[in-house]
Parts: structure tokens; sequence; C-alpha cells
């Protein structure tokens, strides 16, 4: 499974995945951890861009952030694929008409409400193995200077699309709070989440639910019993609060090859918060020979978890029991 950042768990417990290049696939959860996928080949693809975060409806239906394209749905049963937003509506107040590039992640809420992420005015460029390359759009966001980040609302039944919240460095992923009344938003260039307030008159207000993580966090997710799982996509990296706050460090970087760029040490890492961002329990293998650079954690039905790679070329399954005793496992599709 190349490049799926996450795995959603349908309504029916059906495990679904997309891919790099834009082909979503099913698989069965089955005793064991075993992923086998439902069919030989996949069930849609879902159009040009990036597919990144990408969750349920109460119906079945999958709303997908295509970066380069904006919030994408596949309809339950027809498969059919039609672009539920790419700007903002005309009528939002804070940025009318503004485009969506860099669509990240997404979840719905109780009331049907879809709340996703934009990271970035940059979208992804068309890489030479074919697929979309988000990581330049990511690394342009850096050199920009400027927190542009927001977390989105779209209603389906009106179709109408709204900003609650911007200038946020990096924003990607997102959960809702259970209830609805908040949401976790992950600003990944700042190692912090927030906590958005998503209704009446504090809405988009925010506040921070944990800040000074270990690395660069990705996704988000609801763990069962409450609280969030947090993916640490990479370890901390000592030059980034120099871009976000130096120009001249930003242009030194800016020009210099990549070969003469620092490496980034690859691991694995996701971290249980509670709703009040205390931290639980964290998840690590420290240099990444097991499963490394975890883009997202998914509870699987066994109350383990499903681990997401952006980079890699698999997803991995974290028992139960390693959930319990912290230990990581490799496996999957």
């Amino acid at each position: 499974m190349r490049g799926s950042e996450s795995v959603a768990v349908a309504p029916d417990g059906t495990l679904v995945m997309c891919d790099k290049y834009g082909w979503v696939w099913e698989a069965a959860f089955e005793g064991g951890g075993a992923l086998p996928f439902l069919a030989t080949a996949p069930v849609a693809h879902l159009g040009p861009g990036r597919p990144l975060g990408f969750h349920h409806d109460a119906a079945g239906n999958l709303y997908v952030c295509m970066a380069g394209a904006g919030l994408v749905r596949l309809e339950k049963g027809t498969r059919a694929v039609s672009v539920a937003a790419s700007t903002v509506s005309r009528s939002d107040p804070a940025s009318p008409g503004s485009p969506i590039l860099y669509a990240n992640d997404v979840d719905v809420a109780p009331d049907g409400t879809v709340y996703f992420t934009d990271s970035a005015p940059f979208g992804p460029g068309r890489g030479r193995g074919g697929w979309w390359d988000t990581m330049e759009a990511y690394t342009l966001s850096l050199l920009a200077g400027a927190p542009a980040g927001r977390l989105l609302a779209h209603t389906p039944a009106t179709g109408r699309t709204t900003v609650v919240v911007d200038g946020l460095w990096f924003a990607n992923g997102v959960a809702v709070a259970p209830g609805g009344a908040w949401a976790a938003v992950v600003e990944t260039s700042a190692a912090r989440v927030w906590r958005v307030e998503l209704g009446g008159p504090g809405r988009g207000n925010r506040t921070i639910l944990i800040d000074r993580l270990p690395g660069f966090p990705d996704g988000i997710a609801r763990a069962p019993g409450g609280g969030f799982w947090v993916s640490i996509v990479v370890p901390a990296q000592p030059g980034i609060n120099a871009l976000l706050s130096s120009r001249l460090a930003r242009w030194l970087y800016g020009w210099s090859p990549p070969w003469a760029r620092p490496s980034v040490k690859q691991w694995g890492c996701v971290v249980r918060i509670d709703e009040g961002g205390r931290v639980l329990q964290t998840l690590i293998d420290p240099d990444g020979s097991r499963v490394s650079s975890t883009s997202a954690a998914t509870p699987a039905p066994d109350g383990g978890l499903l681990l997401g790679s952006l980079m890699g070329d698999y997803v991995s399954w974290l028992r139960a029991e390693d959930v319990r005793s912290a230990g990581l496992v490799g496996g999957g599709a």
C-alpha cells in the first residue's frame, strides 16, 4: 500500500486506504491482524491530486482531502466521485472565494458538518513518479514565513464552505471532540495542537491543547474511551524554529541544494492525550526499524491501532496488547 497517509474504518467495519496515486482500496480486518484486500483491484480513483486525510460520514460516504484539488466525496454504493469544495464560499466574510490548495485532513461532526484543514497557500506539484509531491509545498510554506493554514467547515446540505480559524503554521490533523462543540487541530510546524471552538459566539476561538511536542505532529484521531491519538511523524528538527522566525535562515535554506540540507531522522511515535491535553501514553520506535514515519493512527476494531505512512509503502497494525504494553509491531497491507 503505497503512501496511504491514514486508514479509515467504515461504519460497516471495512477498512479503506488511499494510495499516493489516488486509488481507493478496501480491506477486511481479520483475526490476527491480517488486512486482506477485498478485491484485487481498487474500488475507485479520486482524480488528480494527492490523497491525504479521509473519513466517513454516518452514511458511509468517504470524504477525502486531496491536496491540489480540495475536498472530494466518494459516494457509498455508486462510487461516484465529486468535488465537495475547491474554494471557500463567496459569502464567507473571512476569505470569500479563496482557493483550497492544500486540503490535508478531515473529520465529520455529529451534525454532519465536515471540518477539514487547508495547510498552505501552495498546492503540490506532480512528481517524477507520477504522483503529487506534497513535500515541496510544505517546504514552501516554511520559506514563505507567514502562518497561512486554516480550519474550514463544509455543510453538505447547502454546499457552503467557511473559514473557522486561520493563521496556523501548517494546519494538519483535525478531530472533532465528542458532542461536536470543539475540534483538536494540529499545527505541524509549531509542534502543537489547538482546541478550536466550533459553535456559538466563540466560534473560531482557540486555546493551546498541548505544545512543545517531541516532534512534528501530523494526524490526530479520537481515542476509544476519550482523548486523542496524535501521530508524531518525525522527531523535532532544531532548525525549524529558525526558519519560522528568521528571514535570513529561510533565505539560506531556500538557496541550499537538497544534499546540503539536514537529514530527517526516522522513527515511529504516537502519543495519547486526554481532552485537557495531558499526556496519557507514548508509543515509540526510536530508530524506526519496525514502524517509521507514522502519519496517522486510527483505532482498530480489535482495540489496537492502524498506522498510516505517507512516505512508506505499507500501513501497520499495532495490536491491542502492544498498545497496552507500549510496544510496536509492523505488518499489514
